[in-house]
């Protein structure tokens, strides 16, 4: 036990900090860049984000099951395995490629897409070399990986900058960064004792793909809910909009972390509890639920006070609205982190179907949100989008979680002191105290941190 907490703790301290370092990274090339140029680039890599993710198919977690259920496999599925996410990643290079072409994105990016895209063998082949890894414990060359992933993709960029390139060549050492992330995992393998020996294997392909298809499905609607806004903005949108549009995602992506990582971490509690009681089920959820809401929506109400002098200090006045669009898209943030909640209780349940028809919905309601919004209003448009379907997502999550699992549960006793707290905030900042607004911030904060005793309510209705 002690060894698997010092794993976890080491694994997702080196997440966070190569996700600091990148977004380190960001903010540099934010503020070197031509906006323009920017913009740009963070389109091409959304776009490859979703290729790399369609490449996988589900497979890496369908090998993660297969080999933790047998750890003699490994070399069997990543030998086969290895050769067909070779193909899939050519195939969506190519598919990739063809979608900024043929669809109409600026030149600028399509030749980001066709230089960086190139990493994408490299990145396939990680994705199920970290399964195996992570199998057989071997989190330390896993966060080696991503931490030097992280340090060359900046190394690398800071050198293209300082040679005067532009956003073009950052795109093209992609290849170098993520080939050497590959390299270290291989190395990892190696280590563990895992013999790779390449083989084509059809009918074992075709089985795989069958087993994975839930897994890719789910993974892959929820990269593109991530990124339907930015996709739909660069068909409308000029290079420095979708520069500060990225900005703004990319903010709002490092405070979800928080609520991310919490549906996470409690996604196997919540599973185990689906065998048990409905009432030991819902009286976690609601406190759980209770938790991050009274941590969220307090935090989305000061963000909105500190957002100003906050971009400022990161990218300066080089994106006109920035501050504006974060002040809509943090108002969507408590439905967010409750979306997230939900999104890991459901996971570990036995309504993967219903789960797969809500994401899918809520996608399709995405896409029709984005294609309205944004090509009446611009990037204005892609922040009310945003705010629309998180609002949509975390009340439509809620509910599925209450009439599948605990229609007695009362959510407004859950709901209610987190509602109370942003009130008492959201006062304070109208009667034009922002200092008092903060204090009161931090004191929920340190209740919420620390674990201190909340006033106790009743979680499930009485018999």
């Amino acid at each position: 036990m002690r060894r698997l907490l010092a794993n976890t703790t080491a694994f997702y301290g080196a997440q966070l900090l190569a996700r600091l370092i990148n977004f380190g990274y960001l903010l540099v090339l934010a503020r070197t860049l031509v906006p323009d140029a920017f913009g740009h680039l963070n389109l091409a890599l959304s776009v490859l984000v979703i290729a790399d993710t369609c490449a996988d198919l589900g497979l890496s977690r369908l090998a993660l099951r297969e080999m933790s259920r047998d750890p003699e496999a490994a070399s069997r599925y990543l030998s086969a395995l290895s050769v067909l996410k070779a193909l899939t990643a050519a195939l969506c290079y190519a598919g990739s490629v063809a979608f900024a072409w043929f669809g109409g994105y600026p030149a600028e990016v399509t030749a980001m897409i066709a230089l960086s895209g190139l990493g994408l063998v490299f990145t396939g082949s990680s994705m199920l070399f970290e399964s195996a890894l992570h199998v057989r414990q071997r989190f330390g060359f896993v966060s080696l990986a991503h931490l030097t992933l992280s340090l060359l993709q900046a190394a690398t960029g800071f050198l293209v900058l300082g040679a005067g390139g532009g956003a073009l060549a950052i795109a093209g050492t992609a290849i170098l960064t993520n080939g050497a992330y590959c390299a270290i995992v291989f190395v990892g393998l190696r280590r563990a004792g895992i013999v790779l020996s390449p083989t084509v294997a059809p009918s074992f392909w075709r089985a795989c793909l069958v087993q994975s298809a839930a897994y890719g499905a789910m993974a892959i609607l929820s990269i593109l809910s991530t990124r339907v806004e930015l996709l739909v903005l660069g068909w409308f949108a000029a290079g420095a909009d979708l520069g500060a549009y990225s900005i703004a995602l990319k903010l709002m992506e490092a405070a979800l972390l928080a609520p991310v990582t919490l549906g996470i971490v409690v996604a196997p509690t919540f599973a185990r509890h689906h065998a048990g009681t409905g009432e030991e089920l819902a009286s976690l959820y609601l406190r759980v639920l209770r938790f991050g809401l009274l941590a969220a929506i307090p935090g989305a109400l000061v963000a909105g006070l500190v957002v100003g002098p906050v971009t400022n200090g990161l990218v300066g006045g080089r994106y006109a609205g920035l501050e504006e669009l974060l002040r809509v898209m943090f108002a969507a943030f408590p439905f967010a982190a409750a979306h997230c909640l939900n999104i890991g209780l459901l996971l570990g349940s036995d309504r993967q179907r219903g789960t797969l028809a809500l994401v899918a919905g809520l996608l399709a309601l995405q896409v029709g949100i984005s294609a309205t919004l944004v090509s009446q209003l611009g990037t204005d448009g892609a922040a009310l989008a945003f705010l629309a379907i998180n609002v949509v997502s975390g009340i439509a999550s809620t509910l599925c979680v209450w009439r599948w699992f605990m229609r007695g549960a009362r959510l407004g006793q859950a709901i209610l002191p987190p509602l109370a707290a942003g009130a008492v905030l959201l006062g304070l900042a109208l009667l034009g105290q922002p200092v008092a607004a903060l204090i009161a911030f931090a004191a929920i904060g340190g209740i919420v941190a620390l674990g201190l005793p909340l006033p106790a309510y009743r979680e499930t209705a009485p018999a």
